[in-house]
Protein backbone atom coordinates (compact mmCIF):
# COMPACT_ATOMS: atom_id res chain seq x y z
CA UNK A 1 0.00 0.00 0.00
CA UNK A 2 1.42 3.15 -1.11
CA UNK A 3 1.64 5.99 1.71
CA UNK A 4 -0.67 7.86 0.64
CA UNK A 5 -3.57 5.35 0.77
CA UNK A 6 -2.61 4.45 4.20
CA UNK A 7 -2.76 8.14 5.01
CA UNK A 8 -5.99 8.61 3.69
CA UNK A 9 -6.95 5.38 5.76
CA UNK A 10 -5.59 6.42 8.76
CA UNK A 11 -7.40 10.77 8.27
CA UNK A 12 -10.23 8.85 8.21
CA UNK A 13 -10.38 6.64 11.46
CA UNK A 14 -9.04 9.79 12.85
CA UNK A 15 -11.73 12.17 12.07
CA UNK A 16 -14.54 9.72 12.98
CA UNK A 17 -12.44 8.91 16.32
CA UNK A 18 -12.34 12.77 16.77
CA UNK A 19 -16.20 13.36 16.03
CA UNK A 20 -17.04 10.67 18.47
CA UNK A 21 -14.42 12.41 21.40
CA UNK A 22 -16.19 15.65 20.53
CA UNK A 23 -19.73 13.91 20.94
CA UNK A 24 -18.66 12.24 24.32
CA UNK A 25 -16.41 14.98 25.74
CA UNK A 26 -19.27 17.21 27.77
CA UNK A 27 -20.41 13.49 29.00
CA UNK A 28 -16.66 12.61 30.41
CA UNK A 29 -16.47 15.98 31.60
CA UNK A 30 -19.40 15.66 34.31
CA UNK A 31 -18.69 12.30 35.03
CA UNK A 32 -14.86 14.05 35.95
CA UNK A 33 -16.51 16.70 37.72
CA UNK A 34 -18.24 13.73 40.40
CA UNK A 35 -15.19 12.38 41.00
CA UNK A 36 -13.85 13.83 44.59
CA UNK A 37 -10.01 14.59 43.17
CA UNK A 38 -11.09 15.15 39.50
CA UNK A 39 -8.73 12.58 38.36
CA UNK A 40 -9.68 9.44 36.72
CA UNK A 41 -8.06 6.41 34.71
CA UNK A 42 -9.60 4.49 32.24
CA UNK A 43 -7.77 2.26 30.02
CA UNK A 44 -4.08 3.76 30.45
CA UNK A 45 -5.16 7.32 29.94
CA UNK A 46 -5.33 9.67 32.65
CA UNK A 47 -8.14 12.61 32.92
CA UNK A 48 -7.81 15.44 35.07
CA UNK A 49 -9.76 18.73 35.47
CA UNK A 50 -8.22 21.82 34.03
CA UNK A 51 -9.13 25.51 34.41
CA UNK A 52 -9.41 27.43 31.29
CA UNK A 53 -8.65 31.09 32.00
CA UNK A 54 -9.82 34.03 29.61
CA UNK A 55 -8.50 37.06 30.52
CA UNK A 56 -10.61 40.64 30.45
CA UNK A 57 -8.69 43.79 30.58
CA UNK A 58 -9.88 47.07 31.81
CA UNK A 59 -10.37 49.74 28.88
CA UNK A 60 -7.68 51.70 29.48
CA UNK A 61 -5.29 48.32 29.48
CA UNK A 62 -6.91 46.94 26.66
CA UNK A 63 -6.36 50.19 24.29
CA UNK A 64 -2.73 49.83 25.08
CA UNK A 65 -2.67 46.62 24.11
CA UNK A 66 -4.53 47.65 21.05
CA UNK A 67 -1.78 50.11 20.20
CA UNK A 68 0.91 47.86 20.68
CA UNK A 69 -0.29 45.35 18.67
CA UNK A 70 -1.25 47.99 15.75
CA UNK A 71 2.94 49.10 16.34
CA UNK A 72 3.79 45.31 16.08
CA UNK A 73 2.39 45.20 12.63
CA UNK A 74 3.49 48.70 11.70
CA UNK A 75 6.87 47.33 12.18
CA UNK A 76 6.47 43.71 10.07
CA UNK A 77 5.03 45.67 7.55
CA UNK A 78 8.24 48.19 7.37
CA UNK A 79 10.37 45.16 7.61
CA UNK A 80 8.88 43.43 4.69
CA UNK A 81 8.89 46.83 2.92
CA UNK A 82 12.49 47.37 3.16
CA UNK A 83 13.51 43.54 3.14
CA UNK A 84 14.77 43.07 6.38
CA UNK A 85 13.48 39.35 6.94
CA UNK A 86 14.39 35.71 6.46
CA UNK A 87 11.56 33.24 5.25
CA UNK A 88 11.63 29.84 6.05
CA UNK A 89 10.21 27.77 3.65
CA UNK A 90 9.44 23.92 4.37
CA UNK A 91 7.32 21.49 2.50
CA UNK A 92 4.40 20.46 3.97
CA UNK A 93 0.73 19.24 3.19
CA UNK A 94 -2.95 19.53 4.15
CA UNK A 95 -5.29 16.68 4.29
CA UNK A 96 -8.89 17.10 4.27
CA UNK A 97 -12.02 14.81 3.24
CA UNK A 98 -14.62 17.27 1.21
CA UNK A 99 -17.51 18.52 3.34
CA UNK A 100 -20.09 17.15 0.88
CA UNK A 101 -18.88 13.21 1.28
CA UNK A 102 -17.53 13.72 4.70
CA UNK A 103 -20.51 11.33 6.36
CA UNK A 104 -20.34 9.10 3.96
CA UNK A 105 -17.04 8.79 4.27
CA UNK A 106 -16.55 8.58 8.01
CA UNK A 107 -19.86 6.00 7.99
CA UNK A 108 -17.38 3.68 6.25
CA UNK A 109 -15.77 3.07 10.28
CA UNK A 110 -17.36 0.91 12.62
CA UNK A 111 -16.76 2.41 15.59
CA UNK A 112 -18.13 5.61 14.01
CA UNK A 113 -21.08 3.75 12.71
CA UNK A 114 -21.82 1.98 16.24
CA UNK A 115 -21.71 5.48 17.91
CA UNK A 116 -23.95 7.11 15.80
CA UNK A 117 -26.25 4.54 15.76
CA UNK A 118 -25.85 4.65 11.19
CA UNK A 119 -26.87 1.30 9.52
Amino acid sequence: MNAIQMYARHLIRAKAHAAICADVKDQALRELQRTAAGKETADGVEFHLTTKVTLKYAKDIADILKDLKAQEEQQKKLAMESGKYRAKKTPTFDAAIPKSTEESILAGVPDYKKHFGIK
